[in-house]
């Protein structure tokens, strides 16, 4: 009997996503969306990940970070994140990820040649470039000067999906990044007969699969509804933060009739921020917004200079 409800399983969500794309056992849908975006001069074929999911591992760890690590049959690395909002320091932390795993390729002894290139993703539910219209922004190590690049080392993609606006009239016409956007946008709006006529391929009805999976099994669906819970947190959190160091910067620039004042609640409400997106990508106990309040700027940078120390330390 057909079903006129819609799904309600988003794969902005990260836990759908990576039970979608990170499943060793068919990497279809993960080949298809890397070609999509990346599109190689030849084509990703195969690609083994790396950290498969595993359901034992997010039963109670409900605030791990559910990224997607590959490798292609070249070597090349891949490092896919679903974001669902951005923070002031999202390029450096995507920019920390790709260096980390480029320097982990290499053993005591292995020669610099032996490096293949990674790749970073970051598909984010949130627009951080107000500035531009672009929605993919792709950077690589660059001269500027002569416009010569290191190919084959570094690379970091941004993908704002909200400037995708495809409508689903556009679908046939849409390359494969618009439509993959599409469906993880709008999946779930739709009832599953319908995503199948939208998106007929194998590797697209393998996501659809998945997306039913969830809404069907009572243990994907708690998981699937604490992820929903915690990123809806989180962005209250960030934006929370920001809003109390504008208040504060405006209060204190009324009292004290200087723009330093204005500025210094700004700043103090953006490291309050960043102290709490490492604590949670340290998977610790996050600081509240009242906690952090009673902190100056010195304290604050202190608590984040060590915070991501203990990052760039956390093994592998």
């Amino acid at each position: 009997m057909k079903s006129d409800t819609p799904l309600g399983i988003s794969l902005l969500i990260d836990f759908a996503f990576k039970l979608a794309f990170g499943n060793d056992k068919h990497v279809g849908p993960l080949v298809s969306l890397l070609n999509a975006i990346l599109l190689p001069e030849f084509p990703i074929v195969e690609v083994t990940i790396l950290n498969p999911f595993n359901l034992e591992e997010y039963q109670d760890d409900k605030l791990s970070i559910l990224d997607i690590k590959a490798r292609d049959a070249r070597g090349a690395v891949y490092n896919i994140e679903m974001q669902l909002s951005s923070t002031e320091a999202l390029p450096q932390r995507m920019t920390f990820y790709g260096c980390t795993l480029y320097s982990q390729q290499l053993g005591r002894g292995d020669s610099y040649v032996e490096l293949s290139p990674v790749y970073v993703i970051c598909l984010l539910d949130d627009i951080h470039w107000k500035e531009t219209s672009s929605r993919h922004h792709r950077f690589r190590l660059h001269d500027s000067q002569t416009g010569l690049t290191l190919e084959e080392t570094l690379e970091i993609h941004f993908l704002e999906l909200p400037k995708y606006n495809e409508r689903e009239v556009e679908l046939n016409q849409a390359t494969e990044v618009q439509r993959w956007v599409y469906l993880l946008r709008h999946a779930k709006d739709y009832e599953t007969e319908r995503l199948r006529e939208l998106f007929p391929e194998p590797e697209y009805q393998l996501v659809i699969d998945t997306l039913e999976e969830i809404n069907m099994r009572t243990d994907y669906k708690d998981i699937y509804e604490a992820r929903e819970k915690a990123r809806l947190d989180e962005i209250w959190r960030i934006t929370a933060a920001e809003r109390r160091g504008m208040a504060k910067g405006r209060e204190e620039g009324r009292q004290e009739g200087r723009e330093e004042g204005r500025e210094e609640g700004r700043q103090e409400g953006k490291l309050a921020g960043r102290v709490q997106t490492y604590q949670e990508m340290l998977m610790e106990s996050v600081s509240s917004d009242e906690e952090l309040q009673l902190l100056t700027a010195e304290e604050l940078s202190s608590m984040l200079l060590e915070l991501q120390r203990r990052l760039r330390e956390r093994p592998a």
